[in-house]
């Protein structure tokens, strides 16, 4: 979400937006499985390019993306 501002081509926004709603099926899915609530919120928070480059750094390599980390 954070991220979408950054996306000037609206088919390749589209795209993520239809991807955005499959994924949330997928992680209510894995909340009731694992015992929790389907929806713990009524919103997400969403995180800028830098707070996710900082969540997932330790996950990438070898990949410059141009994205200063905070």
């Amino acid at each position: 979400m954070g991220a979408a501002q950054l996306v000037t081509n609206k088919s390749i926004l589209l795209a993520a937006a239809t991807i955005l709603t499959i994924e949330s099926r997928h992680q209510t899915l894995l909340n009731t499985l694992n015992g929790g609530s389907a929806i713990p919120q009524a919103f997400d928070q969403a995180l800028t390019p830098q707070q996710i480059l900082a969540l997932a750094a330790p996950l990438i390599s070898g990949c410059d993306l141009g994205i200063p980390r905070t």
